[in-house]
C-alpha cells in the first residue's frame, strides 16, 4: 500500500514536471515598422529666383526663367539622398512645392490675395508637384524649361514694361522622364505687365491663352 502511494506522488511530480517544461508562453509581439516620414525642410532655405531687370527681351527672358526655377525648384534635394530610398509619403512633394508657392507668390507678383491670383498659384505649385515627385522617381533633379518663341510686343518706361510674347513649357527631359513630343509642347501667348520693385521686376498683371500661332 506504501509503495502504490510512493508510485502515484512520483507519477504526480513527473506530470507536473513536464507541465512546467512546456511552452506555453506568448510569442513575442513583431517589432513595429517606422512609417517612413518626409525630411526636414528649413523654410528659411526655400529661397525664389527674383526676375531681373532688363530691355524688354531680357525682362521676357528673366519671366521666363524665374518661372522654370519655380517649375523645377526641390527637385534638387527631392532627387538627393536624404530623399531616396524608403518610400515617402505622397504629402512630401505637395508640401515641399507649398513652400516653393509662398516663396515664389511673394517674390514674383505684387502681393494679392484674391481668389483668381490664389488660383494662379496654386496651379504652378502643381506643376511644380508633379517635377517634385518626377525627380523622386527618377533619381535626378528635374530640367523643365520655358522656351522663348516669338516676342510679339513690348514698350518699357520707367513705371514699368509691358511685354506680349510667345512661350512653350517643355516637360522635364531625359532618363526616368516621360517621354515628349512636340505634339505636348504648345505655345501659349503670354500678356504680362511688371514694375520696378528693389532692384528687380514683380508680375502687376498676367494672362496666358493658347497661342494663334501653335
Amino acid at each position: 500500500m506504501r509503495n502504490a502511494r510512493r508510485g502515484t506522488v512520483m507519477m504526480l511530480a513527473a506530470a507536473a514536471l513536464m507541465a512546467g517544461c512546456s511552452d506555453n508562453s506568448p510569442e513575442p509581439a513583431p517589432t513595429p515598422t517606422a512609417t517612413p516620414t518626409c525630411p526636414a525642410v528649413d523654410p528659411a532655405s526655400v529661397q525664389a529666383e527674383p526676375i531681373g531687370q532688363g530691355s524688354p527681351a531680357q525682362v521676357a527672358a528673366n519671366v521666363l526663367a524665374s518661372y522654370a526655377a519655380w517649375a523645377n525648384a526641390g527637385t534638387e534635394l527631392a532627387a538627393s539622398p536624404a530623399w531616396s530610398g524608403a518610400a515617402l509619403p505622397a504629402s512630401c512633394a505637395e508640401d515641399l512645392a507649398q513652400l516653393h508657392r509662398d516663396a515664389y507668390a511673394g517674390t514674383l507678383f505684387v502681393t494679392r490675395s484674391d481668389v483668381a491670383w490664389e488660383a494662379y498659384y496654386d496651379e504652378q505649385r502643381d506643376l511644380n508637384e508633379r517635377n517634385i515627385a518626377l525627380a523622386l522617381e527618377a533619381g535626378h533633379p528635374a530640367n523643365g524649361e520655358y522656351e522663348l518663341m516669338t516676342m510679339k510686343e513690348h514698350s518699357s518706361t520707367d513705371a514699368g514694361t509691358f511685354l506680349k510674347f510667345d512661350a512653350a513649357y517643355i516637360p522635364p527631359r531625359g532618363e526616368g522622364f516621360p517621354p515628349v513630343s512636340a505634339e505636348t509642347v504648345k505655345a501659349q501667348e503670354w500678356y504680362v505687365a511688371l514694375v520696378p520693385w528693389d532692384g528687380f521686376m514683380i508680375i502687376d498683371y498676367i494672362e496666358l491663352k493658347d497661342s494663334a500661332d501653335s
